[in-house]
């Protein structure tokens, strides 16, 4: 895993976002003054910018959004370029806006939500990596996802209280992909992951159902043979789109034997 370098966007985000942190700790008042407020967005303009680096103001999360910034961005960055990545970033602010001003909250802080966006961009694009953080334990984005997002809903509860600013790291993830959803449908990474579903999982274009009269069933072991009664069972009980993934592979695996 590369680190980021000095000419990627997300290497200047994870070191303006430690700034921010260590302003906040020094001056929690002057760090206020970069949030987004959304009574006073007319008088405050500069927050729409500022406020792109700022969290909650709590230093695990600052601490825990830079590192993940600077270990899973930069390998989102280069696959989707800087402009797609500019957008990433973009949009996952604008859904932690929405959040303030339709919640409303006194202040809200982006970082939440653009870092839950990076770390659900890269689990999309590579489900299984594992990224070694300044080469001590190695972490899975959907590991790092969960833990993040889970301190961040665990953290806006208290006093007996919800805050609801613990919903932003959850907005940016949403829109991350819906953005994702909309600029990468018909990248070349978006043909890969397509083939690569329909060689293990067949093809799904027809709304997953499964013509259980061709899987050929001569030959098979018991065992085999016991496991797909059992999947079909469990399709023509609760339907095709009950199957796990495994179950479906193991069909899809077993109709290509007609086939060799």
């Amino acid at each position: 895993m590369r680190t980021a370098s000095t000419k990627s966007l997300s290497f200047w985000i994870a070191l303006t976002c430690v700034i921010a942190l260590g302003a906040s700790l020094i001056s929690p008042a002057g760090a206020m003054a970069l949030k987004l407020h959304p009574a006073r967005v007319d008088a405050e303009p500069w927050t729409l910018v500022t406020f792109l680096f700022m969290g909650r103001g709590d230093w695990w999360g600052g601490v825990v959004s830079a590192v993940c910034l600077y270990q899973f961005g930069p390998d989102v960055e280069r696959t989707l370029g800087p402009v797609k990545f500019a957008g990433l970033v973009v949009t996952a602010a604008l859904a932690a806006a929405t959040v303030g001003f339709a919640a409303p909250l006194p202040d809200v802080g982006a970082i939440g939500a653009i870092t839950a966006g990076v770390l659900v961009a890269y689990m999309r694009l590579w489900p299984v990596n594992r990224v070694s953080v300044f080469g001590s334990a190695a972490f899975g984005a959907r590991d790092a996802l969960l833990v993040f997002v889970g301190l961040s809903a665990l953290g806006s509860i208290g006093g007996g209280q919800v805050r609801l600013d613990g919903l932003v790291p959850l907005a940016g993830l949403a829109a991350t992909l819906l953005f994702l959803r909309i600029v990468d449908h018909d990248s070349a990474g978006a043909e890969f992951r397509k083939r690569l579903d329909t060689a293990l999982y067949g093809d799904r274009s027809t709304g997953g159902e499964i013509d259980w009269a061709s899987v050929p069933r001569g030959g098979l072991h018991e065992l085999t043979l016991h496991e797909l009664e059992r999947v079909e069972a469990k399709a023509q009980s609760d339907g095709a789109r009950s199957l796990t993934a495994e179950e479906r592979a193991f069909v899809h695996r077993l109709t290509l034997r007609r086939t060799a």
